[in-house]
């Protein structure tokens, strides 16, 4: 009894993208595909299992049944050991001739070295397999033969990885392309990024003068203080008319008072004006880290209820 196989693909299994090449001849049947040899993509997260793609004449005429394949790796054309055990598969459907199973080797089955795998059939399923000849060549694409190796490292921790650059073993810091100044963008644990600063107090922390616009003509200047200000207007019963970040209350006619949602560190610099009457001023009287206490006044020296604005600024 005499069988043929022709190999239609070996592909990756989550990415089949074969690329088959062979043509082989025997006095019983000439099996066709295009040049060269089987090329098998295994790339880094995909796994080691692949799916073989074949094409299985008896004689001249495509084979239709269910057969039991035997599938063998060797590292040289003729003769040698095989590498692994061999990988069975039973009751494969064949239809026309064509057919289709997984395949898995296991980790490091390719190494970057020759690997040539031989088919073998046993359509009585009766344990005795013909092997088919002559065995087929797998050839590794370069980019994939690399990434063989990162799917063997994949249990490897940082520490035992050499020659990795300054900041990416805990993927928190970037330097610049001349490397100099280093860390030039920083994230720390909480999400908060830096630019020239490795240890940011804000969602953005920027250590320098900022540019911006569609041509650069906007600019922010770098200061030496971080600063947090409040703005608000409030009216003449204490109610708010504008601004977040504080509350206000109206204490006796005259008197208002103005508390932080958020303490400063120091105690901030306040400023206020009236809103409607050149008649009229506004004091602050009372400031703390926490509440600022303003008056407004007439030109009598009476306090008088009345609109007011102020602006409160402090270090963060």
């Amino acid at each position: 009894m005499l069988f043929a196989i022709c190999p239609m693909a070996i592909a990756q299994r989550e990415d089949p993208q074969p690329h088959v090449d062979e043509e082989r001849s025997s006095d019983a049947v000439r099996v066709r595909a295009s040049e060269g040899d089987v090329e098998f993509g295994n790339g880094v997260g995909a796994g080691t299992a692949f799916t073989y793609q074949g094409q299985l004449k008896r004689g001249a005429a495509p084979f239709d049944g269910e057969v039991d394949f035997s599938f063998s790796m060797f590292d040289v054309f003729e003769g040698g050991e095989s590498l692994r055990p061999p990988v069975l598969r039973s009751d494969v459907v064949v239809v026309h001739g064509l057919f289709a199973t997984v395949l898995d080797f296991g980790e490091g089955a390719f190494d970057g070295g020759a690997r040539f795998l031989e088919v073998a059939v046993d359509v009585e399923s009766d344990g005795t397999f013909e092997a088919l000849a002559p065995r087929q060549t797998i050839t590794t694409a370069p980019m994939a033969a690399q990434a063989q190796f990162a799917v063997s490292a994949g249990g490897v921790a940082w520490s035992g990885v050499t020659g990795v650059p300054t900041g990416v073993l805990n993927r928190h810091s970037l330097d610049a392309s001349d490397g100099a100044p280093t860390n030039a963008l920083s994230l720390d644990a909480t999400g908060r990024v830096g630019l020239g600063t490795t240890t940011p107090n804000a969602t953005l922390d920027v250590r320098g003068d900022i540019v911006f616009g569609p041509s650069g003509q906007l600019q922010v200047p770098g200061g030496v203080e971080r600063l947090r200000i409040l703005r608000g207007r409030i009216n003449s019963t204490g109610i708010i008319q504008g601004g977040t970040g504080f509350n206000a209350y109206r204490l006796e006619p005259g008197r208002y008072r103005i508390e932080f949602d958020q303490a400063y560190p120091v105690i901030p610099a306040v400023t206020a004006t009236i809103v409607k009457s050149d008649l009229m001023f506004v004091t602050a009287n009372s400031v703390a880290t926490n509440a600022a206490e303003f008056r407004t006044w007439s030109t009598a020296g009476v306090l008088t209820d009345q609109d007011f604005h102020f602006i409160i600024a402090g270090p963060r």
